[in-house]
Protein backbone atom coordinates (compact mmCIF):
# COMPACT_ATOMS: atom_id res chain seq x y z
CA UNK A 1 0.00 0.00 0.00
CA UNK A 2 1.39 3.40 -0.95
CA UNK A 3 -0.29 6.35 0.12
CA UNK A 4 -1.23 9.85 -1.66
CA UNK A 5 -0.24 13.05 -0.98
CA UNK A 6 -1.29 14.66 3.10
CA UNK A 7 -1.82 18.18 2.47
CA UNK A 8 -0.40 20.58 4.96
CA UNK A 9 -3.75 22.08 7.77
CA UNK A 10 -3.47 25.08 5.92
CA UNK A 11 -4.31 23.52 2.37
CA UNK A 12 -6.70 21.08 3.60
CA UNK A 13 -8.89 23.87 4.77
CA UNK A 14 -9.26 23.76 0.86
CA UNK A 15 -8.66 19.90 -0.15
CA UNK A 16 -10.50 18.56 3.12
CA UNK A 17 -8.74 15.76 5.29
CA UNK A 18 -7.02 12.90 3.49
CA UNK A 19 -9.23 9.70 3.61
CA UNK A 20 -6.25 7.10 2.21
CA UNK A 21 -3.42 5.60 3.87
CA UNK A 22 -1.49 2.68 3.14
CA UNK A 23 -2.35 0.11 5.81
CA UNK A 24 -6.18 0.69 4.81
CA UNK A 25 -4.71 -0.14 0.61
CA UNK A 26 -2.43 -2.84 1.94
CA UNK A 27 -5.42 -4.36 3.94
CA UNK A 28 -7.76 -3.95 0.97
CA UNK A 29 -5.25 -5.44 -1.27
CA UNK A 30 -4.66 -8.12 0.54
CA UNK A 31 -8.63 -8.98 0.95
CA UNK A 32 -9.00 -8.87 -2.41
CA UNK A 33 -5.98 -11.58 -2.99
CA UNK A 34 -7.94 -13.45 0.10
CA UNK A 35 -11.12 -13.44 -1.59
CA UNK A 36 -9.91 -14.65 -5.08
CA UNK A 37 -7.68 -17.40 -3.91
CA UNK A 38 -10.67 -18.75 -2.11
CA UNK A 39 -13.03 -18.28 -4.49
CA UNK A 40 -10.61 -20.69 -6.38
CA UNK A 41 -10.69 -23.34 -3.77
CA UNK A 42 -7.53 -22.82 -2.20
CA UNK A 43 -5.52 -20.83 -0.06
CA UNK A 44 -2.14 -18.39 -0.16
CA UNK A 45 0.39 -17.02 2.14
CA UNK A 46 -0.20 -13.34 2.84
CA UNK A 47 2.07 -10.19 3.78
CA UNK A 48 1.16 -7.06 3.72
CA UNK A 49 3.43 -4.23 3.76
CA UNK A 50 2.24 -0.63 4.39
CA UNK A 51 4.75 2.50 3.05
CA UNK A 52 4.54 5.67 5.21
CA UNK A 53 6.45 8.62 4.26
CA UNK A 54 5.77 12.01 3.22
CA UNK A 55 7.63 15.02 0.67
CA UNK A 56 8.52 15.24 -2.44
CA UNK A 57 8.73 12.70 -5.07
CA UNK A 58 11.77 11.67 -5.21
CA UNK A 59 12.51 12.02 -1.41
CA UNK A 60 9.76 9.51 -0.76
CA UNK A 61 10.93 7.45 -3.11
CA UNK A 62 14.31 7.04 -1.51
CA UNK A 63 11.82 7.24 2.04
CA UNK A 64 9.75 4.23 1.15
CA UNK A 65 12.64 1.86 -0.95
CA UNK A 66 14.58 2.11 2.05
CA UNK A 67 11.63 0.54 4.10
CA UNK A 68 10.95 -1.93 1.32
CA UNK A 69 14.06 -3.45 1.70
CA UNK A 70 13.24 -4.38 4.91
CA UNK A 71 10.59 -6.88 3.22
CA UNK A 72 13.05 -7.46 -0.10
CA UNK A 73 13.29 -11.49 0.67
CA UNK A 74 9.90 -11.79 1.01
CA UNK A 75 9.45 -9.82 -2.24
CA UNK A 76 12.36 -12.13 -4.21
CA UNK A 77 9.90 -14.99 -2.90
CA UNK A 78 6.44 -13.61 -4.02
CA UNK A 79 4.38 -15.50 -6.79
CA UNK A 80 2.67 -12.41 -7.30
CA UNK A 81 3.06 -8.41 -5.85
CA UNK A 82 0.27 -6.66 -5.65
CA UNK A 83 0.12 -2.92 -5.51
CA UNK A 84 -2.60 -0.57 -4.34
CA UNK A 85 -1.79 3.41 -4.64
CA UNK A 86 -3.51 6.47 -4.48
CA UNK A 87 -2.88 10.28 -5.51
CA UNK A 88 0.67 10.68 -5.67
CA UNK A 89 1.54 7.74 -4.48
CA UNK A 90 0.59 6.01 -7.65
CA UNK A 91 3.76 7.81 -9.73
CA UNK A 92 5.89 6.89 -6.31
CA UNK A 93 4.96 3.26 -6.40
CA UNK A 94 5.59 2.94 -10.34
CA UNK A 95 9.09 4.11 -9.82
CA UNK A 96 9.24 1.73 -6.85
CA UNK A 97 8.14 -0.92 -9.05
CA UNK A 98 10.90 -0.02 -12.01
CA UNK A 99 13.68 -0.12 -9.10
CA UNK A 100 12.87 -3.61 -7.97
CA UNK A 101 12.87 -4.69 -12.24
CA UNK A 102 15.96 -2.64 -12.58
CA UNK A 103 17.69 -4.35 -9.43
CA UNK A 104 16.39 -8.29 -10.25
CA UNK A 105 13.96 -8.01 -7.19
CA UNK A 106 10.95 -9.42 -8.62
CA UNK A 107 12.61 -11.79 -11.92
CA UNK A 108 9.72 -14.37 -11.96
CA UNK A 109 7.17 -12.50 -10.03
CA UNK A 110 3.46 -11.18 -11.55
CA UNK A 111 3.30 -7.74 -10.73
CA UNK A 112 -0.53 -5.79 -10.51
CA UNK A 113 -0.70 -2.26 -9.79
CA UNK A 114 -4.57 -0.99 -8.37
CA UNK A 115 -3.80 3.09 -9.24
CA UNK A 116 -6.68 5.03 -7.68
CA UNK A 117 -7.20 8.60 -9.43
CA UNK A 118 -3.57 8.66 -9.69
CA UNK A 119 -1.99 12.52 -9.94
CA UNK A 120 -0.72 11.36 -13.40
CA UNK A 121 -1.83 14.54 -15.35
CA UNK A 122 -1.82 17.21 -12.27
CA UNK A 123 -4.19 18.05 -10.23
CA UNK A 124 -7.21 20.43 -10.68
CA UNK A 125 -5.55 23.22 -12.35
CA UNK A 126 -8.10 25.58 -10.21
CA UNK A 127 -5.97 24.88 -7.56
CA UNK A 128 -2.68 25.99 -8.86
CA UNK A 129 -1.37 28.89 -7.52
CA UNK A 130 2.06 31.00 -5.89
CA UNK A 131 0.95 30.22 -2.26
CA UNK A 132 1.41 26.30 -2.73
CA UNK A 133 4.98 25.32 -3.07
CA UNK A 134 6.95 22.11 -1.67
CA UNK A 135 5.49 18.81 -2.65
CA UNK A 136 2.06 20.18 -3.04
CA UNK A 137 3.61 22.73 -5.95
CA UNK A 138 5.46 19.30 -7.41
CA UNK A 139 2.18 17.51 -8.45
CA UNK A 140 1.23 20.38 -11.11
CA UNK A 141 4.77 19.71 -12.75
CA UNK A 142 2.60 16.15 -13.95
CA UNK A 143 0.61 18.67 -16.21
CA UNK A 144 3.78 19.35 -17.81
CA UNK A 145 4.77 16.43 -20.25
CA UNK A 146 8.36 18.24 -20.56
CA UNK A 147 9.40 18.40 -16.54
CA UNK A 148 11.47 16.23 -14.35
CA UNK A 149 9.15 14.34 -12.34
CA UNK A 150 6.61 13.67 -15.47
CA UNK A 151 9.81 12.29 -17.98
CA UNK A 152 10.89 9.95 -14.34
CA UNK A 153 7.48 8.81 -14.87
CA UNK A 154 6.98 7.47 -17.96
CA UNK A 155 10.26 5.96 -17.83
CA UNK A 156 9.21 4.14 -14.88
CA UNK A 157 5.97 2.96 -16.61
CA UNK A 158 7.66 1.94 -19.94
CA UNK A 159 10.03 -0.14 -17.34
CA UNK A 160 7.23 -1.88 -15.70
CA UNK A 161 5.10 -2.63 -18.81
CA UNK A 162 8.01 -3.91 -20.73
CA UNK A 163 8.10 -6.39 -17.78
CA UNK A 164 4.53 -7.19 -18.05
CA UNK A 165 2.47 -5.38 -15.22
CA UNK A 166 -0.90 -5.29 -15.23
CA UNK A 167 -1.67 -1.79 -13.86
CA UNK A 168 -5.37 -0.76 -13.51
CA UNK A 169 -5.67 3.23 -13.61
CA UNK A 170 -8.95 4.01 -11.58
CA UNK A 171 -10.66 7.14 -11.99
CA UNK A 172 -12.71 8.91 -9.11
CA UNK A 173 -15.66 11.51 -10.07
CA UNK A 174 -15.41 13.17 -6.68
CA UNK A 175 -11.72 12.93 -6.10
CA UNK A 176 -10.76 16.03 -3.65
CA UNK A 177 -7.14 16.64 -5.80
CA UNK A 178 -7.72 14.86 -9.23
CA UNK A 179 -9.86 15.51 -12.18
CA UNK A 180 -11.92 12.19 -13.64
CA UNK A 181 -9.92 12.84 -17.15
CA UNK A 182 -6.39 13.85 -14.93
CA UNK A 183 -6.41 10.26 -13.28
CA UNK A 184 -5.77 8.32 -16.18
CA UNK A 185 -2.51 7.69 -17.70
CA UNK A 186 -3.14 9.13 -20.86
CA UNK A 187 -3.80 12.68 -22.10
CA UNK A 188 -7.29 13.82 -23.48
CA UNK A 189 -8.21 16.85 -24.27
CA UNK A 190 -12.07 16.17 -24.52
CA UNK A 191 -14.17 14.95 -21.37
CA UNK A 192 -16.71 14.33 -23.41
CA UNK A 193 -15.71 11.34 -24.49
CA UNK A 194 -16.69 9.99 -20.69
CA UNK A 195 -20.66 9.30 -21.38
CA UNK A 196 -19.62 7.90 -24.57
CA UNK A 197 -16.88 5.32 -23.22
CA UNK A 198 -19.54 4.09 -20.98
CA UNK A 199 -22.21 3.95 -23.57
CA UNK A 200 -19.93 1.45 -25.38
CA UNK A 201 -18.49 -0.86 -22.78
CA UNK A 202 -22.28 -1.28 -21.09
CA UNK A 203 -23.29 -2.28 -24.86
CA UNK A 204 -20.49 -4.63 -24.84
CA UNK A 205 -22.16 -8.85 -24.72
CA UNK A 206 -20.04 -9.96 -21.80
CA UNK A 207 -21.01 -7.02 -19.61
CA UNK A 208 -24.70 -7.35 -20.26
CA UNK A 209 -24.40 -11.08 -19.67
CA UNK A 210 -22.15 -11.62 -16.93
CA UNK A 211 -22.22 -8.22 -15.02
CA UNK A 212 -26.26 -7.39 -14.45
CA UNK A 213 -25.95 -7.03 -11.18
CA UNK A 214 -22.73 -4.90 -10.98
CA UNK A 215 -24.30 -2.71 -13.10
CA UNK A 216 -27.70 -2.64 -11.05
CA UNK A 217 -25.26 -1.49 -7.94
CA UNK A 218 -23.83 0.91 -10.82
CA UNK A 219 -27.45 2.42 -11.51
CA UNK A 220 -28.39 2.68 -7.87
CA UNK A 221 -24.71 4.75 -6.91
CA UNK A 222 -25.46 6.92 -9.65
CA UNK A 223 -28.85 7.51 -8.58
CA UNK A 224 -27.44 8.28 -5.00
CA UNK A 225 -24.90 10.48 -6.07
CA UNK A 226 -25.38 14.43 -4.85
CA UNK A 227 -22.46 16.18 -6.68
CA UNK A 228 -22.12 19.56 -4.98
CA UNK A 229 -19.88 21.22 -7.07
CA UNK A 230 -20.26 22.92 -10.77
CA UNK A 231 -18.24 20.91 -12.15
CA UNK A 232 -18.92 17.32 -10.96
CA UNK A 233 -23.13 18.63 -11.73
CA UNK A 234 -22.11 18.77 -15.28
CA UNK A 235 -19.95 15.29 -15.33
CA UNK A 236 -23.53 13.76 -13.91
CA UNK A 237 -25.49 15.77 -16.46
CA UNK A 238 -23.29 13.81 -19.54
CA UNK A 239 -24.22 11.01 -18.23
CA UNK A 240 -27.78 11.05 -17.88
CA UNK A 241 -26.93 9.67 -21.69
CA UNK A 242 -25.95 6.51 -20.49
CA UNK A 243 -28.94 5.69 -18.34
CA UNK A 244 -30.60 4.39 -21.23
CA UNK A 245 -27.97 1.91 -21.67
CA UNK A 246 -27.87 0.82 -17.99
Amino acid sequence: GVHGYFPAPLIRSVLGQPTGTSIRFADGAANAIQTWTESHGYSCEIEKVALEGEGKIVERLDLLWNLLLNWIDNIRRADFVYVACHSQGVPVALMLIAKLIGFGCVQNSKIGVCAMAGVNLGPFTDYKSRWIGGSAGELFDFGRPDSHVSKEYRAALNVALNFGVRITFVGSMDDQLVSLEGDRSIDSQNPYILPFALRGLLEEQFVKNELQHETMELLKQFDDWKPSSKVLKDVKFRLEGVRSKL
